[in-house]
């Protein structure tokens, strides 16, 4: 599994190492050798804010894709609506019958802390016909031990769909959060900000799991912290 680091103000050069999240507007750097970048939809932060995709924000995501997917190991995140499954396959209706940028599906559900196998089931059968490879399951603000059903979701998305990568969007909120992430086996990359919010707070992460207070600079903390999640991440 693959930790994905998403972007900070000012990243040290030390994070250009790591598979990156750039979530819109955010301009992105190019993806290390050994990974990716994911060009995000920003929807989730979108609704922190009390706001949902459109089709005005739609036509400014599309010219920015265009700008930056400069190969094939960058992924563009569709025009999801954070715990809106419907609105987000509305979404993707209009962003196909209207522009020609490749994006990857994002399966939803409805509440926080609430996992639903018939509504990834539905969504499932209504992706299958573009035959996607890449899928991402936006994760309903749970962790790893709270997400056993999770398993049976990802074997039938990947059955349904035929996708030979998934990507649980914001998950790993701790090092032993990523562990148990990994553990359960059935994603092949995860993200989360935990590993720089965790180094703004002087937190360490070790890779045992715990975490240890610090005063280095929390920009170089926050590299240690990816170094950390990636090895968690890796089973090691």
């Amino acid at each position: 599994m693959i930790y994905v680091c998403p972007h900070f103000d000012s990243m040290p050069t030390g994070m250009q190492a790591f598979s990156r999240l750039y979530a819109y507007p955010c301009k992105p750097a190019a993806p290390p050798d050994d990974g990716f970048v994911i060009l995000d939809s920003g929807a989730f932060a979108l609704s922190r804010r009390g706001g949902c995709i459109g089709k005005k924000y739609m036509l400014k995501l599309i010219e920015h894709y265009r700008r930056y997917i400069t190969n094939e190991r960058i992924f563009a995140i569709a025009p999801d609506v954070y715990l809106d499954p419907y609105r987000t396959m509305q979404n993707w209706k209009w962003w196909y019958q209207n522009c020609d940028v490749a994006v990857v599906p994002v399966i939803q559900f409805r509440h926080q802390k609430r996992l639903d196998l018939y509504l990834a089931l539905e969504q499932a059968q209504f992706y299958v016909s573009f035959e996607p490879k890449f899928v991402c399951i936006s994760n309903p603000g749970m962790l790893a031990v709270e997400s056993q059903s999770i398993v049976m979701i990802c074997q039938t998305v990947r059955n349904i769909t035929g996708a030979q990568w998934l990507h649980n969007l914001g998950a790993g909120w701790s090092p032993q959060d990523v562990r148990d992430w990994y553990e359960l086996g059935c994603f092949d990359s995860i993200d989360s900000i935990a590993y720089y919010t965790d180094a703004q707070a002087g937190r360490v992460w070790r890779r045992d799991g715990g975490s240890e207070r610090s005063k280095l600079p929390w920009r170089e903390l926050a590299v240690h912290n990816a170094a950390a999640a990636a090895a968690i991440a890796r089973g090691e």
